[in-house]
C-alpha cells in the first residue's frame, strides 16, 4: 500500500481529524510535524520557509500528498480521503446537505472555542461567554443525537471525526462540559470506542497535548 505525506503543526489542531480518519481507513501515512517558534513571535517560518516546495497550488497546513494528488485545507483532505476509500462519505441527497451544513457548523463552533483558548489576556471572561453560548450549541446536536446513531443517522461520515475530536478536546479544556447532555456524550463514548480509534488512542502515535500551538492558554498549547 503506497504510504501519503501528511503535514501539519506539532498539535492535535485541525490535523488530528484527518488522523483518525487516516487510522480508522487504514491508511498508511507519514507525518510531518512543523513546529511554531517560540513567543513572542510565534514565527511560523519553519513551514512558510518551505511550502513553496511542496507542489501544492495553495499550499497550507494541513496538507496532504498522495501521489500525483497534492491538497490542502482540511475539509478538503477529509472529503477526498472518504471519496477514495469509498468510505465516510455521503451517498444521498439528504446525507449530502446534512453533511455541508454540519461541516459548517462545526468549523464555527471549533472557532468559538479555539478563540477562547487563545485569549490570553482574557481567558476568563471569553470562557465565560463561551460557555454561556456552548449550551445553545448542544442543545441542537443533544436533540439529533437522540435521534440517529451519527450526526446524519445511521452511517458514520467524515464530519463525525471533526466533531468527535471538537467534543475529545472540549471536554479537556472544561471539564464536565458535557454533563448534561447525555446523548452527545454516549456518542462521544461510541466514536473513541471504533476498534481502530481506540488503538490509535492507546498507541505511541497518539499525541493528547498539545491541542493548539504555543500561542494557547495554560497547558493547552503544551506537550505532555
Amino acid at each position: 500500500m503506497a504510504v501519503v505525506d501528511f503535514g501539519y503543526w506539532d498539535t492535535r489542531g485541525r490535523g488530528e481529524p484527518i488522523r483518525l480518519m487516516m487510522e480508522y481507513l487504514g491508511v498508511s501515512y507519514k507525518e510531518k510535524r512543523y513546529t511554531l517558534g517560540d513567543a513572542p513571535e510565534f514565527s511560523k517560518s519553519v513551514f512558510t520557509s518551505v511550502k513553496s516546495q511542496l507542489g501544492i497550488k495553495f499550499p497550507n497546513l494541513p496538507y496532504l500528498i498522495d501521489g500525483e494528488v497534492k491538497i490542502s485545507e482540511s475539509f478538503a483532505i477529509m472529503r477526498y480521503l472518504a471519496r477514495k476509500h469509498k468510505q465516510l462519505y455521503p451517498q444521498t441527497d439528504e446525507e449530502n446537505v446534512k453533511c455541508d451544513v454540519l461541516q459548517g457548523v462545526i468549523y464555527d463552533f471549533r472557532a468559538a472555542y479555539t478563540k477562547t483558548i487563545y485569549d490570553r489576556e482574557n481567558f476568563e471572561q471569553a470562557k465565560e461567554n463561551f460557555l454561556r453560548e456552548f449550551g445553545e450549541k448542544m442543545a441542537t446536536f443533544e436533540e439529533i443525537l437522540s435521534k440517529t446513531k451519527w450526526l446524519t443517522g445511521e452511517n458514520l461520515m467524515y464530519v463525525d471525526f471533526w466533531f468527535s475530536e471538537n467534543m475529545s478536546c472540549l471536554q479537556m479544556c472544561f471539564p464536565g462540559c458535557l454533563d448534561k447532555y447525555p446523548n452527545v456524550k454516549r456518542y462521544c463514548d461510541k466514536f473513541e470506542a471504533l476498534e481502530r480509534i481506540a488503538a490509535y488512542k492507546k498507541s505511541e502515535r497518539f499525541q493528547k497535548l498539545p491541542i493548539l500551538t504555543k500561542r494557547a492558554v495554560g497547558i493547552w498549547g503544551k506537550k505532555e
